[in-house]
C-alpha cells in the first residue's frame, strides 16, 4: 500500500480489474541537489588548492626577504661598529686588509681604506646563508675625532 493512493476496482463478469490512482511519482529534486553539492564541493576544492599555493609562495618570499634582511642588518651593524672603532682610534683598520668581525650571531668582513685628507672608506660585507650584503661608507675624521659621514650605501654583491 502506498500512502496517499487510492485503489479503484471494477468488477467484471469473469474478472476484477483494479487500478491505483494518485501514486506519487519520483521527482528529480534529489538529483539536482546532488549536482549542486558536487559543483560546490569542486569549487571549494579549487579555492583551497589556490590558497595553498598562495601560502607556499608567500612563505618562499618571506624566506628570501628574511635572508636579505639578515645579511643587510649584519652588514649595517658591522659598519656602525667599525665607525665607532675609528672614532676611538682614527687609524683603526687602515692597512689591515680584511678584518673579520662578529656582531651577535652574525659575521662580516670589513676593510678600511685611507683616502687621504682624513677621509676613510669602510666596506662591510656580511653573508647569511646564501645572501650577501655590502655597505660602503665614506667619512671624514674631524677635530676631536668627530666623524662626518659623506655617503652610506648598500650594494648588491
Amino acid at each position: 500500500n502506498v500512502k496517499g493512493s487510492m485503489v479503484k476496482c471494477r468488477l467484471g463478469m469473469s474478472n476484477v480489474k483494479c487500478q491505483m490512482s494518485n501514486v506519487p511519482q519520483p521527482h528529480p529534486r534529489g538529483a539536482a541537489a546532488m549536482v549542486v553539492a558536487l559543483v560546490m564541493g569542486a569549487a571549494m576544492l579549487l579555492i583551497s588548492v589556490g590558497a595553498l599555493f598562495l601560502g607556499i609562495g608567500a612563505l618562499e618570499l618571506s624566506s628570501v626577504a628574511g635572508g636579505n634582511g639578515a645579511a643587510f642588518t649584519t652588514a649595517d651593524a658591522c659598519a656602525e661598529e667599525t665607525l665607532e672603532r675609528i672614532r676611538r682610534a682614527p687609524s683603526y683598520g687602515v692597512g689591515g686588509g680584511s678584518i673579520p668581525l662578529m656582531i651577535g650571531t652574525g659575521a662580516c668582513t670589513i676593510t678600511v681604506d685611507d683616502l687621504g685628507g682624513n677621509q676613510r672608506r669602510v666596506t662591510a660585507v656580511a653573508t647569511w646563508e646564501s645572501y650577501r650584503s655590502r655597505i660602503l661608507v665614506t667619512l671624514t675624521i674631524g677635530g676631536g675625532n668627530v666623524l662626518t659621514i659623506n655617503s652610506w650605501e648598500e650594494r648588491a654583491t
